[in-house]
């Protein structure tokens, strides 16, 4: 017998489509990486689609006033003595016993490369037959190992959901692991690109304006980035002047400091802090390049943020920002630390490149919008077998292989299904 999980009433919505959409991801706000923004977005505008829209995470809140929403409805676990922001990932067996109380029409599941709460809820929404979706963050190149080993334990990789990924470059990683022919679908970050004001870079070649937003952790690879804006200082001399914004804030920022004050650059560099998205498109709009230094990009929301606000963008090959950046186009993509020191004495010396990639980007916005993410969620939810997302052109897109199959089988009311003593810890992980 298939076990039905208790329904709910829809609470707000007035469309005759509103569906019960429950977002599952182990860090969310105050936190504020790539996945947690995301995930917030994505509610909002959901909520405004006329969906009612809840977060499970195990991310402890901040202040009310940082996280000002009435879009989603945010349940937090093992978050009673725990500091602003930190991750209980102890308390995630909650999350599939809270599934499995309250229900759903559709599961989106949002992991990263270490997510027990999202993986164990996946599991449990699966076998309940509650149509799921999960979408990769992160790229699973340096972990794809050790997925395959928990993939033998727990079998997740044949669990009845649909797959995608923020970018090709974490889609092609996810692919490896799953069984052939597992369709895997590229869910791109959304931005709107008029909410980000055109930015204006300057002609004056005395002085070069870069900044980059990121959380100040190891795998953004800001400390690095230090080191290549001294090497390319040095390199100007006195010719050009670099002014460099740091926008964000991690653990990595005391190192960060030292450095600047060891190697002078204090002055050249300035570490802002965590900003309000206005605060951020002014910095934006105020600069001449932006500068993504990070190798284990899946995405890159901030990028593309910049590329919206008319930025040339100065990043890493072989990443998910190449999804939005052509070389020579929107911005140049390097091979590594030396190319990108490299680059950025080129443009600080030739204004006229960069010049002309900024006209193209604030000519040309970019074509991942908004309006093209939430249309390719409700295919996903669609073919994850909740058919209130149906378009007409849908109408022949299977579900997702073995659906059937796992919502037909017995799980008992009040079972949490066992999962995360098997998940592997990444090396790169948020």
């Amino acid at each position: 017998m298939r076990h039905q999980a208790p329904q709910r009433p829809l609470l707000g919505c007035d469309s005759a489509n509103a569906a019960r959409i429950v977002h599952v991801t182990d860090c969310y706000l105050p936190r504020t990486g790539g996945i947690e923004t995301q995930v917030r977005a994505l509610a909002e505008r959901q909520h405004l689609r006329g969906h009612d829209v809840k977060v499970v995470t195990l991310t402890a809140p901040g202040a009310e006033k940082a996280v000002p929403s009435t879009a989603e409805q945010v349940i937090r676990f093992g978050h009673d003595t725990a500091r602003r922001g930190s991750i209980s990932y102890s308390s995630f067996p909650a999350g599939p016993r809270w599934i499995q109380h309250h229900g759903a029409d559709v599961v989106h599941i949002h992991a990263s490369s270490f997510s027990p709460l999202a993986f164990a809820t996946a599991r449990a929404a699966a076998r309940l037959g509650i149509p799921t979706v999960v979408t990769v963050h992160s790229l699973w190149n340096r972990s794809t190992p050790l997925f395959a080993i928990a993939d033998q334990l727990t079998g997740w990789a044949a669990w009845p959901v649909a797959w995608s990924a923020v970018s090709q470059r974490a889609a092609v990683a996810l692919r490896r692991i799953l069984p052939d022919q597992t369709p895997v679908t590229v869910l791109a970050n959304g931005v709107e690109p008029v909410e980000w004001s055109p930015a204006h870079p300057s002609a004056d070649r005395r002085r070069l304006r870069i900044v980059t937003v990121g959380r100040l952790a190891r795998r953004k690879r800001l400390r690095p980035l230090t080191r290549m804006l001294q090497r390319a200082q040095q390199a100007l001399g006195s010719a050009c002047r670099l002014e460099v914004t740091i926008i964000g804030e991690g653990p990595a920022r005391p190192r960060i400091e030292r450095f600047l004050h060891r190697s002078g650059m204090q002055h050249t560099v300035a570490l802002t802090g965590a900003m309000a998205q206005g605060d951020v498109a002014a910095a934006l709009a105020g600069s001449d390049l932006y500068v993504a230094p990070a190798r284990l990009e899946s995405f890159g929301i901030a990028a593309l943020e910049a590329r919206c606000a008319g930025l040339p963008v100065l990043a890493m090959a072989h990443t998910g920002i190449e999804e939005f950046i052509t070389h020579g186009v929107d911005g140049w993509l390097v091979d590594g630390d030396d190319d990108m020191t490299a680059k950025i004495v080129e443009l600080a010396s030739n204004r006229s490149e960069l010049l002309s990639v900024a006209h193209h980007n604030r000519t040309y916005p970019p074509a991942i919008t908004w309006s093209t993410v939430l249309d390719t969620c409700d295919q996903l939810y669609y073919q994850a077998g909740a058919p209130s997302f149906a378009h007409p052109s849908q109408s022949s897109l299977p579900p997702a292989p073995g659906i059937a199959a796992m919502a037909d089988s017995d799980v008992a009311p009040g079972h949490t299904p066992e999962l995360g003593r098997h998940l592997p810890v990444a090396a790169e992980s948020r």
